[in-house]
């Protein structure tokens, strides 16, 4: 006993993980990547410093349900995606609420040698039902010109929409239509103040009666976070939004807490991810930010499933899905989703799924 705790607090002491600490029973530890910023599934909680969320929850029941002692790796929203991008991280098990694509299954599925090889990497049963959408500041009146404005067609073909973002953002005047031009402050030996000075002479020497059309094009922001699986929608949709006066320039960010930070204040006209992880962000900001959802038929289909690797631990991922069904079978996860979603009513579909992974026990045939 002695020793446990010697050894226990020797890795207090040291930064490590309780979860490596091996608590003589022998256990095989496996290493955890957990999401730190996917609140209210799984993120880093500062007031506990610990991780908190029905994800997290789920991972830690089924691991030591199936055998394994959990080593806890933090992941960010970066550190997700080099992982699909080319396996980077080296996870027994994701702990991330990660939509199940037909894309990401080929991948997991190509063969050994190839440029992004996944052969040891699989999906779990899909275990949760989520909603991805849009939230647009409501009234819109509340967008003051950095999420919805208008520019110059000319300068936006010449900078491009990250550039014109970007200066609409640091610009005083954003109801300006030349803001991205910002003219008072450009030196004369900048691309800008040739377009300036062609205007002028322009309007000088035209004809008393012939009209100098400067065309512009409106331009809506609309942000999301890198890694997420609806960038394919959010592009469909950009692509149905724009057209000959009108243009969607797309701002990627890298944490939820940065994309509700410039929708709040005005400086996106949407914001795209997963519903649920946006109401709690907003939620856990503390942000006055009254905003409208997209309509049902407006979202997307969103199947959580976990990413399991068989390279260290062989027999781990059918170990971790029996483990799974399990806790489906004994009611565990209903009463962690009640305990995650206070007063949030399970959607019939959710319910669905819920009943369709609760299998039965079957018997066990006397010999």
């Amino acid at each position: 006993m002695r020793f446990f705790l010697a050894l226990l607090l020797a890795a207090l002491s040291t930064g490590t993980s309780l979860a490596q600490v091996n608590d003589d029973r022998g256990l095989e530890p496996v290493r955890i990547g957990v999401r730190v910023d996917a609140r209210p599934f799984v993120w880093w909680d500062e007031s506990t410093e610990g991780y908190n969320g029905f994800v997290y929850d789920l991972c830690l029941k089924a691991v030591t349900r199936a055998g394994y002692l959990p080593v806890e790796m933090p992941v960010d929203s970066q550190k997700r995606s080099a992982f699909f991008e080319n396996g980077a991280g080296d996870y027994d098990l994701l702990c991330d609420p990660t939509t199940l694509t037909l894309q990401r299954a080929l991948d997991f599925a190509k063969p050994e040698g190839d440029k992004i090889a996944f052969k040891d990497y699989e999906f779990s049963p899909i275990y949760f039902l989520a909603n991805g959408g849009h939230i647009e500041l409501s009234p819109k009146g509340a967008i003051d010109g950095k999420g919805a404005f208008s520019i110059r067609t000319e300068v936006l073909r010449e900078q491009g929409c990250d550039a014109v973002v970007e200066n609409n953002w640091r610009s005083k005047n954003p109801n300006n239509l030349d803001t991205t031009t910002n003219q008072s402050e450009t030196a004369v030996d900048t691309p800008d103040f040739w377009h300036w000075l062609r205007g002028i002479v322009q309007l000088r020497y035209r004809g008393p009666d012939e009209v100098v059309v400067v065309p512009n094009t409106n331009i809506a922001v609309w942000g999301y976070v890198d890694g997420t699986s609806i960038e394919k929608f959010i592009k469909a949709q950009q692509k149905q939004q724009g057209g000959e006066r009108s243009t969607v320039c797309l701002k990627v960010f890298e944490t939820h807490n940065e994309a509700v930070d410039r929708f709040c204040s005005g400086y996106l006209a949407r914001y795209y991810g997963d519903l649920d992880i946006i109401r709690a962000t907003i939620l856990e900001k503390g942000r006055t930010c009254e905003y409208q959802e997209s309509p049902e038929q407006e979202r997307t289909y969103e199947p959580y499933a976990f990413v399991l690797s068989s390279a260290r631990h062989p027999g781990f991922p059918k170990r971790f899905i029996t483990a799974l069904y399990g806790l489906f079978h004994d009611g565990s996860l209903r009463a962690s989703h009640r305990a995650s979603f206070p007063n949030v009513e399970m959607t019939s579909y959710l319910n669905t799924l819920f009943q369709i992974n609760d299998i039965p026990s079957g018997q066990t045939i006397a010999r």
